[in-house]
């Protein structure tokens, strides 16, 4: 009788191991929790054109091309490697199309494979869980809570945050509010920012007959005009344009990253003749007045060249004042009185004591919505002042600060505080001049910044 052959059984195990080997590649399971963790090919089940055995997402921080080496940092592992490259090096991007390592953005996100045991790199592209925001200004930072908000998303990051500026590492308290961003991530973790767009500084020269009136440097910086004021504004080509009542001024300028340059507007004199020296009559007492977006004290007469200006009396409890203020006289009193909401333009008489209605001076109230907005000045609303807490600067010692554009004096300094975002300039002869954003709470307590020291021109 035949004997029935009997069939070999191969474990299931063992076929099960075989597959996962097989269809492992490349790239990191999207479906994976463990983020810190890297991906090792067993070499007894490792295809012919894989040639790895460990890989990771990170960043590029930089590279050389005559050296052939190139700097990642692991966004899960936080820490970097360098690599060697060559001509076998297989460099892609997102779209798996070979590309070359100049052809990567400093900043870039990429998955890399390599050998461990001898750090040769086999395999670098551009990240395809990867996302990007371009063109982000103002991006809103909470340090506290590690936070960042782009257009209404929430996202995090850590201390292994990367951030660029020309291909040059910067800290995050080196992004300004006026630069504009490219911010890099995976899921809902920021990895890197790259300051696509920076900021200089424009410094008036022989502007006194400008004090009082506004500077507008683009479509995005309408301040008002101080004494010694230094303006942070994003890199570009721009035209200036200055106005205090008659007397205008335009001025084209090309500013550069990090650079400072002077307009000097001492061709712009308003005659004597056209500047007139007006009195506030306000009620009730203690009611703030704003010209030109600047608060100003009328406690004595105040200097005005002919031609129109933006007025704003406020006090809580009252409604606010909008109008515009004609003056063409060379001694105006203007009256307004906040509970009845009523104003009236008068001059006074100095002969007889009595009051008469100016012709030559107008005040006109403003009721649209936006042109009430444009008489606050672009920083007003945001500073509530806390009379009973300081700001103190404590370093870089013998810096110029300048808070908003307004120089404050000579580090270390303290003065009120102000409660918001606000904008600090640090300046020194033979120095680079630098600049921060940052935030002051309304937290009860003195605040204390302290800058990084200040960097020699070259």
């Amino acid at each position: 009788m035949k004997q029935k052959k009997r069939r070999k059984w191969i474990p299931l195990g063992l076929i099960i191991f075989v597959i996962i080997g097989l269809l492992s590649a490349c790239q990191r399971d999207k479906n994976s929790t463990n983020t810190n963790e890297k991906v090792t090919l067993h070499p007894m089940v490792q295809e012919a054109d894989v040639n790895y055995d460990t890989m990771f997402t990170g960043v590029i921080k930089s590279y050389d091309d005559k050296l052939k080496t190139v700097s990642v940092f692991d966004i899960n592992g936080n820490m970097s490697y360098t690599f060697d490259y060559n001509s076998s090096t297989d460099i892609k991007n997102a779209y798996d199309e070979i590309i070359t390592m100049p052809q990567i953005t400093i900043g870039e996100i990429v998955d890399v494979c390599y050998y461990e045991a001898s750090q040769k790199l086999t395999a670098l592209s551009i990240s395809k869980e990867a996302w990007t925001y371009k063109k982000v200004g103002n991006l809103v930072t909470d340090k506290t809570s590690r936070r960042m908000k782009i257009s209404g998303h929430n996202y995090w990051y850590n201390d292994g945050l990367l951030l660029f500026s020309e291909e040059e590492p910067i800290e995050l308290i080196d992004v300004h509010e006026k630069d504009e961003l490219t911010v890099k991530g995976v899921g809902s973790q920021i990895c890197s920012i790259i300051v696509t767009t920076g900021h200089g500084y424009i410094r008036l020269k022989n502007y006194s007959d400008f004090v009082g009136g506004t500077i507008e440097v683009g479509y995005g910086i309408i301040i008002p005009i101080v004494k010694d004021m230094l303006i942070v504004a994003r890199e570009g080509d721009y035209k200036v344009n200055l106005e205090n009542g008659e007397l205008l001024a335009e001025k084209n300028i090309k500013l550069k990253r990090n650079e400072e340059i002077t307009l000097d507007l001492s061709e712009y004199k308003m005659p004597e003749s056209r500047i007139g020296y007006v009195r506030f009559d306000i009620e009730p007492y203690g009611a703030d007045l704003s010209i030109n977006g600047a608060i100003v004290d009328y406690s004595d007469p105040i200097k005005l060249n002919y031609g129109k200006h933006r007025i704003w009396v406020s006090m809580n409890g009252y409604d606010d004042f909008y109008g515009t203020l004609t003056i063409g006289e060379s001694t105006p009193t203007i009256t307004i009185r906040l509970a009845e909401g009523t104003y009236t333009v008068q001059t006074g008489d100095d002969e007889t004591g009595e009051a008469h209605k100016s012709n030559d001076t107008t005040l006109e109230q403003v009721q649209d919505d936006e042109e009430k907005d444009d008489n606050k000045g672009e920083d007003e609303e945001k500073v509530l002042i806390d009379n009973d807490h300081i700001i103190t600067i404590e370093s870089p010692a013998g810096a110029t600060l300048y808070l908003n554009g307004k120089q404050m004096g000579i580090i270390p300094i303290s003065f009120t505080k102000e409660i918001g975002n606000h904008i600090i300039v640090l300046s020194q002869s033979g120095y680079i001049t630098k600049s921060y954003s940052v935030e002051v709470l309304d937290d009860g307590e003195n605040t204390v910044f302290n800058f990084p020291d200040m960097i020699l021109m070259q």
